[in-house]
C-alpha cells in the first residue's frame, strides 16, 4: 500500500482526515491503520501524531490493530439483548473463542459493539457494511461459518 498515493489525492488539511483514514484502512490487506501510517497522515496535516490517533481512537470503525478480511459487529445493545442477543454472543464466544480479535483463519474479527441502529431488526449484527437482522445464534454461526469458508 502507498500511503503517499492517498494522502495526494487530499489536501493537507485535518478536514480530510477521516476520509483520509477511511482510505487507508480499506487499502490496508490487514483493515487497520498502522502506527506508521499515522505518522505520515500527521506529517502530511502538519498535525499532532497525537490527533490522528484520538481521531483513530474515538470512531469505532477505525482500528489500530490488525483486522481479519471481514469485520463482523455483533449489537450489545439492551433491546438486541432483550431479544435474543444474548445468546448470540454466547454462542459466539463458544464457537469462536478468539472473539475479541480476529479469527484464526484471518477472514474475518469479532467486535462486539453498542446499538447499530437496527432495532427494528434485533438482534442484528453487520458484516463489513450489510446487515443481518432478526437472527437467533443458528443464524449468526452460519453466518460466520460462510466467512470462514469464504462463500460470502
Amino acid at each position: 500500500m502507498d500511503i503517499k498515493n492517498i494522502l495526494t489525492k487530499y489536501p493537507p488539511s485535518r478536514e480530510y482526515l477521516l476520509e483520509v483514514l477511511h482510505e487507508i484502512q480499506e487499502a490496508d490487506p490487514q483493515n487497520h491503520v498502522s502506527t506508521e501510517a499515522m505518522t505520515e497522515v500527521a506529517a502530511w496535516m502538519k498535525i499532532p501524531l497525537s490527533a490522528v490517533y484520538g481521531v483513530l481512537k474515538y470512531y469505532s470503525m477505525y482500528s489500530s490493530a490488525p483486522r481479519g478480511k471481514h469485520i463482523v459487529r455483533v449489537c450489545n445493545s439492551v433491546v438486541c439483548a432483550m431479544k435474543g442477543g444474548e445468546g448470540i454472543k454466547s454462542a459466539l464466544e463458544n464457537r469462536y473463542p478468539a472473539n475479541t480479535g480476529t479469527y484464526p483463519s484471518g477472514s474475518f474479527s469479532v467486535e462486539f459493539t453498542e446499538c447499530l441502529g437496527h432495532c427494528e431488526q434485533a438482534p442484528a449484527m453487520m458484516i463489513d457494511a450489510g446487515v443481518l437482522g432478526n437472527l437467533d445464534p443458528e443464524s449468526a454461526i452460519a453466518a460466520l461459518n460462510s466467512l470462514n469458508d469464504n462463500t460470502l
